[in-house]
């Protein structure tokens, strides 16, 4: 698969071209994304892993600014992964058409449908997953959050629960959710709010059926203290949380929960799973790669500072202009662990 894409970064894709310097250039970045990837994240479903990964991609399907060299770092890293979560996702597939000539044939996207209005901001959620690892069981079902309330309005996803079928494994369900943010009591209350909400639909027997193994994706905006009575109930109902073992991004007194998961006896347990935040920027797009970007940089500009002054220069290309390039968040991943043949019930 990683052969797929060295081969599209030297022969271009139908959409996105290379010159020879540029060429050169993104294979160096490539094999440093690589072995940094490696390093970090294991191979997936060939141990008997499924590698899944929330990843807000800035700008995903919006931005004009974004190079062609980045698409192809972007599909490295994805690469790793068997099933991956794009949150915010705008209404254009531009850019996931472009990230699927890079991939290749064996992966594929389903994608919910935007949700209008001003508290939607015509975002939409969106999977992309390895077809060779991971498919659409079929079954996908929108939720609506306490119908006699107005919870679902507020809300700015569409929220989802999609079915997939490890391929050789069990069929797992992901729920996309976006919990309100604030720091405040009554933030946290609506938190709670939502929690509960979405424990009473998925007890319901319609849902029942195909969400034996379950897990929560998204932005719960958990703060600790205040909201440690909502991250109970979640484990109340079954849940456990996976906080990564590493994060650059995470404000100071915000709980690290990207992922509930509530699974069967079909995967292993929960103590030792393995999960992590990755930072391209060790590898690409590095503070002393500034000064290779600078005809991009001036091109781009378009603010009232001097450009031109070498200072400034290096500090616009750190923020915001590599951050447009790939993104200002990091993708944040766990692995599920299916238990071998004959093993021992966990539970």
């Amino acid at each position: 698969e990683i052969a797929s894409i060295l081969r599209s970064i030297k022969s271009g894709t139908d959409s996105i071209e290379l010159d020879s310097d540029e060429k050169c250039r993104v294979l160096e970045g490539s094999a440093r994304l690589r072995d940094a990837l490696f390093g970090m994240i294991p191979v997936g479903t060939k141990e008997g892993r499924t590698l899944i990964a929330i990843w807000d991609i800035k700008e995903f399907g919006f931005t004009r600014q974004r190079i062609g060299e980045s698409y192809f770092y972007i599909a490295m890293i994805i690469n790793q992964f068997d099933l991956i979560f794009i949150p915010d996702a705008k209404s254009s597939l531009e850019d996931a058409d472009l990230l699927l000539e890079v991939l290749g044939t064996n992966w594929d996207y389903q994608i919910s449908d935007t949700k209008e209005g001003a508290r939607g901001n015509s975002v939409r959620g969106f999977y992309l997953y390895n077809s060779d690892r991971v498919r659409l069981s079929g079954a996908i079902h929108q939720i609506n959050l306490d119908p006699l309330g107005n919870l679902s309005e507020r809300n700015q996803w569409n929220l989802f629960v999609t079915g997939f079928r490890v391929v050789g494994g069990e069929p797992i369900s992901l729920l996309t959710c976006r919990l309100p943010g604030g720091r405040d009591a009554e933030s946290a209350a609506l938190r709670r709010q939502y929690v509960m909400s979405i424990l009473s639909v998925l007890d319901t027997n319609k849902l029942q059926r195909w969400t034996k193994n379950l897990i929560l994706i998204g932005d719960f905006n958990f703060e600790s203290g205040t909201d440690d009575e909502s991250a109970i109930l979640l484990n109340e109902a079954g849940f456990v949380g996976v906080t990564p073992s590493r994060t650059a991004t995470v404000l100071p007194g915000l709980r690290r929960e990207r992922f509930f998961a509530r699974l069967s006896v079909d995967f292993c347990p929960f103590e030792d799973v393995i999960s992590g935040v990755f930072n391209p920027f060790d590898s690409i797009f590095r503070e002393k790669d500034a000064q290779t970007y600078s005809s991009y940089l001036l091109d781009d500009y378009n603010g009232s500072k001097d450009i031109a002054d070498p200072a400034y220069q290096r500090k616009y290309f750190k923020h915001p202009w590599r951050k447009n390039q790939i993104s200002d968040h990091f993708p944040t991943w766990f692995a599920i662990e299916h238990q071998a043949p004959g093993s021992d019930d966990p539970g």
